[in-house]
């Protein structure tokens, strides 16, 4: 199992952390980077307050080629992710060609690595979030996701990847395309406590208020709940609306 974390610079500098297991995604999250960074010099590790003074390092572009990439060793008391300024400085030189790979039991070691050193469900996972980035919305609704689920959870899985970027359904009407028209509530349900969001879009679910008003024409400030981040979910949808 691996913990990947990969910029997200459209939405407001949030990282979307994605777990992923070699036959898909299995966890996923939207987080603001924080935590320690330490040096592009593999040989060299950091632990404890040490790490935690590691707030900026330089990969020099002209010093990387296809046979070595510098990466970026941390060792604390528990996983984390960079340090933000050092996090947007390096991941903005490459424009997003670097990722923040862990080991999801390895104590919070981790690493700056290549997306084409990336491997298995991994690359595929990333590189589905930096086409989403890019505008290829469909990208990130392809990537296999895993884990265990009742029947409805399934469909409702299945239901929601269905729905394209640019289209918005309520709760009523996402429960109605299941086949269950009265499970609006447990659709609902399914929104919050949604392990994958992004990959299973559940912020393009929207409560029948915020459809009130884009029918009216106007469009809405807020889009509803989603992982109690509102802004987030609005940042979402006006990327894949163009706004």
């Amino acid at each position: 199992m691996s913990i990947l974390y990969v910029p997200l610079r459209a939405v407001g500098e949030w990282v979307l952390q994605v777990t992923t297991e070699p036959g898909g995604v299995v966890g996923a999250e939207f987080l603001r980077p924080f935590g320690p960074l330490a040096t592009p010099d593999a040989s060299a590790e950091f632990s404890g307050e040490e790490a935690t003074t590691m707030s900026s390092v330089d990969f020099d572009s002209s010093s990387t080629n296809s046979h070595a990439s510098p990466l970026a060793s941390v060792s604390t008391e528990s996983p984390s992710v960079p340090h933000k300024s050092a996090y947007e400085k390096d991941l903005d030189r490459h424009s997003g060609s670097w990722v923040y790979v862990e080991a999801a039991h390895g104590g919070g070691s981790g690493a700056f690595v290549s997306v084409d050193e990336l491997r298995g469900i991994n690359r595929v996972a990333t590189e589905a979030v930096l086409a989403w980035e890019a505008g290829d919305f469909a990208a990130a609704s392809e990537v296999p996701v895993v884990g265990k689920r009742t029947e409805f959870q399934a469909k409702f899985v299945r239901t929601l990847r269905e729905i394209p970027a640019g289209e918005l359904v309520t709760y009523s009407s996402l429960a109605e395309l299941m086949g269950h028209p009265r499970a609006a509530r447990t659709v609902a349900t399914c929104c919050s406590h949604n392990p994958v969001p992004f990959f299973v879009p559940c912020h393009r679910v929207i409560p029948m208020a915020v459809e009130n008003s884009l029918m009216r024409g106007v469009w809405p400030s807020d889009f509803g709940k989603f992982m109690g981040k509102p802004a987030l979910k609005t940042a979402l949808v006006e990327k894949e609306f163009g706004r």
